[in-house]
């Protein structure tokens, strides 16, 4: 019955993490959830990982992208179980939403860019459609 419950709280704190990142507003929020996640999961789990699965420093998208391809290559090349592979999955599930929502923000970000009045035009009087 315990394990149940245990199981029951895990998938919970995972959708947790996960409508965190959907909601996230910035590349650093994206950040700061991975780094939240990855450090509850605590040493003596993340030592069950393969070496090349563990997670080291997590600072901006290209780590987060860095850590998420690590992960589905030994994924992908090791089709025979490792150690902890609800581990593993839980790992990619959460560096897979991080690095599309840090995608997203991205996107978002150049097309406010490219719809935005440059310094030149605007001291012009040229608006985006005389252009």
């Amino acid at each position: 019955m315990g394990q149940h419950f245990d199981e029951h709280d895990e998938r919970l704190r995972r959708y947790s993490f996960l409508d965190s990142l959907d909601d996230a507003d910035s590349e650093r929020e994206v950040v700061a959830i991975v780094r939240e996640y990855l450090a509850r999961i605590g040493p003596a789990e993340l030592a069950t990982l393969p070496e090349d699965c563990r997670p080291g420093k997590i600072t901006d998208r290209e780590d987060i992208a860095d850590y998420a391809v690590r992960v589905a290559r030994r994924r992908a090349l090791s089709p025979q179980s490792v150690a902890n592979d609800a581990l593993l999955d839980r790992i990619h599930n959460l560096l897979s939403h991080a690095s599309a929502r840090v995608a997203m923000l991205a996107a978002g970000s150049r097309s406010r860019e490219s719809d935005e009045i440059s310094p030149l035009d605007e001291a012009l009087g040229q608006k985006e459609d005389d252009r």
